[in-house]
């Protein structure tokens, strides 16, 4: 079998040709001298007389960690490196639209709370459609929801003054949350005042 050199431009390389077996590849060459110069080093160490044996080991053990974090780096460098067309293309491509709206998975958990039983209605969607109903309220036709609950109420309509008014007792939270529909109902009469 022989190998064919591949020459991109960050140095040699070599490509093993197509008749290895399926799965195997042939390393790349940094990691092959990486491996000789360990095997070159210990085998060097092992000659050497008793006494000078540590510390000629510890030395092939940093100079065989300094190879191999530098082969490490330089494959790093290569893939976070920047440079021009890079940035241009970045520049070039559009603004990904995020396809979901701040708070909405908040206020679709809010609506099927509030659908499941009272705790949902009472401690989820109640605060919102009532800040809601409170704005509108203010906002186009000058009515405080709080102190001028009978004019609110006409207002806003049975439907959607069920699921905004206060409670009058505290309410069993284990009890059956509002029917989908009567959310529904509240929610156009909101958009309607």
């Amino acid at each position: 079998m022989r190998l064919e050199p591949v020459r991109p431009s960050n140095g040699p390389r070599w490509r093993a040709p197509a008749e290895l077996p399926a799965g195997w590849h042939l390393p790349s060459t940094p990691w092959l001298v990486l491996a000789a110069l360990a095997g070159i080093a210990f085998l060097g160490i092992a000659t050497l007389p008793p006494d000078t044996r540590s510390a000629a080991s510890r030395l092939a053990v940093l100079v065989i960690a300094i190879v191999a974090a530098w082969l490490v780096l330089r494959r790093a460098a290569a893939v976070t490196a920047s440079s021009p067309e890079r940035f241009e293309d970045v520049l070039r491509k559009p603004p990904s639209l995020g396809f979901e709206i701040p708070g909405l998975r908040a206020v679709e958990t809010d609506v099927r709370m509030s659908t499941a039983n009272a705790f949902g209605v009472e401690m989820r969607l109640k605060p919102v459609l009532r800040d809601l109903a409170r704005w509108r309220l203010q906002r186009d036709h000058g009515v405080d929801l709080d102190r001028q609950p009978d004019a609110a109420r006409h207002l806003l309509g049975e439907p959607l003054w069920r699921l905004v008014a206060p409670a009058d007792a505290f309410p069993d939270f284990r009890a059956a949350g509002v029917p989908l529909a009567d959310v529904q109902a509240g929610i156009d009469r909101l958009e309607r005042i």
